[in-house]
């Protein structure tokens, strides 16, 4: 468990340095709070998943998992920041997370 959750904020951190690269300027996290705050969010989702701590979801169970909050991307951060998401598992493709 405690080297699941090394891995996983390590991958969540090289993805964060990662993001900059061929991206659009205005899209870029390190010009645009929105997209970074969008990033942490789903960064934070699979950090939650892969330490087994969303119920009903185990570490070994895989999906998709979408943005249902529409922000703009290009727009400035309002806080409190607010970001809805989906999850969908392929064993369960009728349930919603």
């Amino acid at each position: 468990m405690k080297w699941g959750l090394i891995v996983c904020l390590l991958i969540s951190v090289g993805i964060v340095g990662c993001v900059g690269t061929g991206m659009p300027k205005e899209l870029d996290t390190s010009n645009n709070e929105t997209t970074l705050n969008m990033l942490e969010a789903t960064t934070f989702v699979g950090v939650l998943k892969c330490t087994g701590s969303i119920p009903g979801v185990s570490t070994n169970d895989h999906g998709t998992l979408e943005t249902v909050t529409i922000c703009d991307p290009t727009a400035k951060a309002a806080y409190p920041f607010e970001m809805t998401l989906r999850a969908q598992l392929d064993n369960d493709p009728n349930a919603d997370y």
